[in-house]
């Protein structure tokens, strides 16, 4: 694999010895040059390009095949899980407009081409992650595969690109962006601008028509790239890179022209995007550009040294000059200056920290306020450029021959050890709690982390044990409307009703369009006999995702049923069980309609439904015995009722109808 394979001779520029006198080159006809046969890589330099594809292949699927049993986690519940625009294909057309991303987060992300890959999954896969997961494993490995092409045209060898594309396939700050469904949009974005480098670079050192295909797909690539990620904005300044570092110094004159539709599409871009409004919190401040030096410190620190991954890092702005990190950062950003001033010799050395620094720019703070300010799967990007800076040691390594087993068992080391703390993250990512306890151990904690964790334990029946995670989410974020409503469904689990229509209606004052807050009110209204207050706040709710409409039917088939509109309520609940025909809600209140119309044999027939889908749940039991009571079937209803209090021994409507049963 050690074989130089030269990959810029077909681009060099043939000189003259002499300058004065004409290259015979030059007399041969446009049709004889057009028939010189291309330089053929030997049959040895072929077998190494097969070998390292084949590295890189095997070890990144054994390494993230071990993702597939990672659940929908953080964000998945709703951007994929519970996204109304991923239900059919006819939202394909939907998913350029703004309200893709605006509804679930509230923010004007524009990243249409990771909603289309969510579709194609959700409409494959349904709610099954396996599927997920190997899509976004195909995005990695082929960024692999690329980073190890661009490192064969940097570099000129086989094995520093191999260590190259190893560095980028294993290194575990990568987990992040595979392994977490949602954060595939920076493996898309990245697979995007290495597509549109390399054309970029083809172009630059083609002529005549096979120019103006690179420079399409160039162009074509990138606009994909900007689509899938707003940060691959910077997809320009990567191609005067290339052109003033490597390709300019290897005698190829930059093509300025070429910059000028790019310029216009990157415009059309910035205004469609522009017109959607702010990303985020806004633009940034003094305190980022003070704390911008420490970022640059940590993110190069997490690169060298990864022992603290985790999701959501909130790193204290560095307020005044007085700031140790901040002299720290300002050493570090000069160090690394005099070494590139050094080792400007190597464009290899300015290419690779070139494009580190400009794919870091979008994600510093120093442009925009990012909120959290530093995330490990934002380091994709940039780490193109640490991997390409390991190949070029690696190349320099082996330069004498002699060296060539050592650096061999170097990169074989590095790989394993790379590999082995990425399995550890994948471990750490298959398990909910394992991921929300891990990210909590890092100062100063995430709310986020806290409000997961505290959905998790309120589902398992451990609701003190949840108010505490939704209180400390609080109070790291009192703005944070998911966990107040959360801790408000918290309270209303032990029985606080008033505390918990508190928290509900605070959820409301921070986000008044939050449909989960406004529906728990309604239940509430239910519980208490409001109903036309409950029907009062249904006719206001709008609800967005798949979850959201089964709940407003379902209050609302409730409120119709205790208005006394029973067959109303009943063709609501027909026409949603034709695409819920499982659902034991619907068939449960479908079975109240039907009794208090006196049509107890069909309810008895749909409540038995419901119990072959839920057997454990007592309610159905209870309403299931209630029909057989209207019937005249004592026995059978008996024995409803007992099963209920099997089931639950303290449910007061079982004992009661029990009770109240003649007896025989």
């Amino acid at each position: 694999m050690g074989n130089r394979i030269g990959p810029s001779e077909p681009f060099r520029r043939r000189r003259s010895a002499n300058p004065g006198s004409r290259s015979p080159d030059l007399s041969v006809s446009k049709k004889k040059r057009r028939e010189t046969p291309k330089p053929v890589p030997s049959r040895n330099v072929r077998r190494d390009h097969g070998l390292a594809v084949a590295v890189l292949l095997l070890t990144g699927s054994l390494l993230y095949g071990l993702s597939f049993g990672i659940p929908f986690l953080w964000d998945d519940q709703h951007l994929i899980l519970e996204n109304r625009f991923l239900q059919s294909w006819a939202c394909l057309p939907k998913l350029f407009g703004p309200d893709f991303y605006r509804e679930v987060f509230f923010q004007s992300y524009y990243r249409p081409l990771q909603g289309v890959s969510l579709l194609l999954d959700y409409q494959l896969w349904g709610d099954h992650p396996f599927g997920y997961h190997l899509t976004s494993l195909l995005f990695h490995l082929s960024n692999g595969l690329l980073v190890y092409a661009l490192g064969l045209l940097l570099l000129g060898a086989s094995l520093p690109a191999l260590a190259a594309g190893l560095v980028f396939l294993l290194h575990p700050i990568q987990v992040q962006a595979v392994g977490y469904i949602s954060g595939r949009a920076d493996p898309m974005a990245v697979f995007g601008v290495l597509c549109s480098t390399l054309a970029w670079w083809r172009f630059r050192a083609s002529a005549g028509r096979p120019a103006f295909r690179w420079y399409a797909a160039a162009l074509v690539s990138g606009l994909a790239a900007w689509l899938s990620k707003e940060s691959s904005v910077i997809l320009p300044l990567l191609w005067v890179l290339l052109d003033s570092t490597v390709l300019g110094p290897r005698g190829i004159p930059v093509r300025w022209k070429a910059y000028a539709p790019v310029a216009i599409l990157l415009a059309g871009y910035l205004a469609v995007r522009m017109s959607l409004g702010s990303q985020g919190p806004g633009l940034t401040g003094s305190g980022a550009w003070l704390t911008g030096p420490k970022n640059l410190l940590t993110t190069l620190r997490i690169f060298l040294f990864p022992y603290d991954l985790h999701m959501e890092r909130r790193m204290p702005e560095v307020s005044s000059w007085a700031d140790p990190a901040l002299w720290i950062g300002l050493a570090l950003v000069g160090g690394l200056g005099w070494g590139i001033l050094r080792l400007r010799s190597h464009k290899a050395v300015l290419f690779g920290a070139g494009w580190f620094l400009v794919g870091w720019l979008p994600v510093s703070g120093l442009l925009i306020r990012l909120d959290p300010n530093m995330a490990d799967h934002w380091l994709y990007l940039p780490s193109v450029g640490l991997s390409l800076l390991v190949g070029w040691a690696v190349s320099r390594g082996t330069t004498p021959p002699g060296r060539r087993a050592a650096v061999l068992a170097v990169i074989g080391l590095l790989g394993v050890g790379l590999a082995a703390l990425s399995a550890y993250r994948i471990w750490i990512w298959s398990d909910p709690v394992r991921l929300y306890t891990d990210a909590l151990r890092w100062p100063p904690g995430s709310a986020t982390a806290h409000n997961n964790l505290g959905n998790i334990w309120l589902s398992r029946g451990q609701a003190g044990r949840a108010m505490d995670h939704y209180l400390q989410a609080l109070s790291l974020k009192p703005r944070y409307a998911e966990a107040r409503n959360n801790l408000g469904s918290a309270y209303e689990r032990m029985g606080q009703i008033e505390k918990a229509r508190e928290q509900f209606r605070r959820a409301l004052e921070v986000n008044p369009g939050f449909t989960q807050a406004s529906l728990n009110l309604v239940r509430l209204d239910l519980r208490l006999g409001r109903l036309e207050e409950a029907g009062r706040r249904l006719e206001g709710i709008r609800p967005a995702g798949p979850k959201e409409q089964v709940r407003w039917l379902e209050a609302t088939a409730e409120v119709l049923i205790r208005q006394g509109r029973e067959e109303e309520a009943e063709r609501k609940l027909r026409e949603a069980l034709k695409s819920h025909p499982h659902r034991v809600e619907f068939l449960n209140l479908l079975g109240i309609a039907l009794r208090r119309q006196r049509k107890a044999s069909e309810a008895a027939l749909v409540l038995t439904q419901a119990i072959a889908v839920l057997p454990t749940e007592p309610s159905l039991w209870v309403n299931l015995g209630n029909a057989y009571r209207d019937l005249g079937r004592n026995r059978e209803a008996a024995q409803a009722y007992r099963r209920a209090l099997e089931l639950d021994p303290r449910y007061p409507e079982a004992r009661s109808a029990l009770d109240e049963l003649p007896k025989s």
